[in-house]
């Protein structure tokens, strides 16, 4: 099977997969957050991005925990369908520039399976002049923090260690800042990073 045939049926997968999502259109541009009205009381309630209104008429509903843990799963499901629409965009996006290769003559039958994801760990080699380079600390953050979801957000590589007090705003690897004002970065599951700038100089690093 050729690399675009795998491609192909790769797309396929993700788009019956993403399809097999069942998603709730009520949980387009919510989030749940904690509250704290007074110290010593804290509750989870619900936030409509701007511009949308919940059915209680307001951008914010105090939930109960049974209902919290509904908006959780729905929640959850419309993320990893965003996960899923992105990485079908990719993957066909990665199809349309393999059928534009010229592959004929080429041996990739010793191509390596590299698992190991956006690292900065280097390989030990005693003739390096790299070994007394400081190591990078990665972080993956959100771009501007307050209100960031699955769809409207960026997340990039940060190579200092999070304040232990205060608000976090170093810049990431390609140069971004959280805005003047937002809540700084916040920290997330490296699986989602996705910055291309951020991305590349990564691999100039290693």
């Amino acid at each position: 099977m050729s690399l675009e045939q795998q491609l192909a049926a790769i797309a396929q997968y993700l788009k019956e997969f993403g399809q097999s999502i069942a998603v709730e259109k009520d949980a387009a541009g919510v989030t749940l957050e904690q509250h704290s009205p007074r110290k010593g009381v804290v509750y989870t309630r619900l936030r409509a991005r701007k511009g949308k209104v919940l059915s209680n008429g307001k951008r914010t509903m105090t939930l109960d925990a049974k209902e919290a843990a509904a908006w959780a799963q729905r929640i959850h499901e419309r993320n990893q369908q965003a996960k899923v629409d992105h990485c079908l965009s990719l993957i066909q996006q990665t199809g349309k520039l393999a059928s534009e290769i010229d592959w004929q003559g080429r041996d990739f039958s010793t191509v390596v399976n590299n698992k190991n994801n956006f690292t900065t760990k280097r390989t030990e080699d005693a003739s390096s002049t790299d070994s007394d380079k400081p190591k990078l600390t990665i972080k993956y953050v959100l771009k501007n923090a307050k209100g960031a979801t699955a769809i409207n957000r960026i997340v990039h590589a940060i190579a200092e260690d999070e304040p232990s007090y205060g608000r976090w705003y170093s810049p990431a690897l390609c140069g971004a800042r959280p805005k003047a004002g937002s809540w700084g970065w916040r920290t997330c599951d490296p699986s989602e990073f996705d910055c291309p700038k951020c991305h590349q100089k990564l691999k100039l690093l290693n």
